[in-house]
């Protein structure tokens, strides 16, 4: 039997009154978290860098004077502690950050999947299609070319918050991409497809106001909140390892023939390597570089860098402390989960009891 509608809208009342609660206990346990997790990258981050510098490149680091050893320190610790500070930036404010409408033809050329290179074939072939044939506005999209673009490869998840939040049922995420045709309609050049990102950031106004962050008002706002913060986190250890390779590359630790690019792009990678040895955080790689010269006297040179590689779980099992407050934020990930699936049977529930007043109303037993 379906329950009254107002008897629903009081239990959604109820769970409104328990969002706030989590929300307010969710910020209080990630703020400890955070200032916790500052504390101890400062720390581990020194520790790789110390093992960097001593024990993968220590003639490097012996050939800096005695001064420049200081810079070096010194821009570690600034950037540990810079780091620091954005940690607890991303609980600032407690809201879903809402996507901006003015990006929204940039965001759909972004999932289109095409690679620049592609789009411009696509022009060059709308253009020859065009010049052979003047009545080509009659034409139909069977007519034109079409791209099977290659699938591209799945991403591993972000952590071991996805585990937590996988319960909480049918919160919209996005989804994998996957190998399509696309056929292409005739008046393509004028639409945003044959537009470029660049040229999509040329239009937009000069003056928007950013839009407004959607309160935590529910279950999976929540718990998409929680996502956003942990999704940050782990941006935030990146931004953290990129910037202190920067820091050793400027100190001449790293060789110059080092592309700075692709030593990022290994980091951001999701399986960019395992720990050198015991010690964590430290990313071992072989990278294929060309020294500088003429195209006969150009050589393949095969550099084996050690590099700073920050990894949340690494980070977390080397500090007790932080192991602990991670386990607090999975029960509270828990209570999230179970909150969400009871108002997702709410919402469910009143539906049905609104459209069978909606029925009833407009009834009539006259033929």
């Amino acid at each position: 039997m379906v329950k009254s509608i107002q008897r629903i809208e009081q239990e959604l009342a109820v769970i409104a009154k328990q969002v706030e609660t989590l929300k307010t206990e969710g910020c209080d346990r990630y703020r400890l978290y955070l200032q916790q997790l500052g504390q101890s990258v400062q720390r581990q981050l020194v520790t790789a860098a110390y093992q960097v510098c001593t024990q993968a490149y220590p003639d490097e680091f012996l050939a800096l004077s005695y001064g420049q050893r200081q810079e070096l320190q010194q821009a570690l610790r600034q950037t540990s502690r810079q780091s620091a500070a954005r940690l607890l930036d991303l609980i600032a404010e407690p809201a879903l950050r809402s996507p901006d409408s003015a990006d929204l033809p940039a965001r759909i050329l972004s999932k289109l999947p095409l690679t620049p290179e592609q789009l411009q074939r696509i022009r060059e072939k709308l253009r020859q299609h065009q010049a052979d044939a003047p009545d080509a506005e009659a034409s139909t999209p069977s007519d034109l070319p079409t791209t099977t673009p290659d699938p591209e490869p799945a991403t591993a998840s972000d952590g071991e918050v996805t585990s937590e939040l996988s319960d909480f049922g049918d919160i919209p995420e996005a989804e994998p991409r996957e190998s399509v045709v696309l056929p292409l309609p005739v008046n393509l050049g004028s639409m945003a497809l044959a537009t470029t990102t660049s040229e999509l950031e040329h239009d937009r106004p000069a003056h928007r106001e950013p839009p407004a962050p959607l309160p935590l008002d529910n279950p999976e706002r929540l718990a998409r909140w929680f996502q956003q913060v942990e999704t940050g986190i782990t941006k935030e250890l990146q931004t953290l390892s990129n910037e202190v390779n920067r820091c050793l590359r400027t100190a001449a630790i790293f060789s110059a023939d080092l592309p700075p690019k692709l030593l990022e792009a290994a980091v951001q990678a999701e399986e960019a390597g395992a720990a050198v040895g015991n010690s964590p955080n430290l990313l071992n790689l072989l990278i294929e570089a060309e020294r500088e010269g003429d195209e006969e006297n150009r050589e393949a040179l095969v550099l084996q860098v050690t590099a700073v590689c920050l990894r949340l779980p690494e980070v977390e099992f080397s500090d007790a402390t932080l192991r602990a407050s991670r386990q607090a934020l999975r029960e509270l990930l828990t209570k999230a989960g179970k909150l969400s699936k009871q108002y997702q049977k709410l919402q469910r529930e009143q539906a049905i009891a609104n459209a069978e007043a909606a029925w009833r109303s407009s009834w009539s037993d006259d033929d």
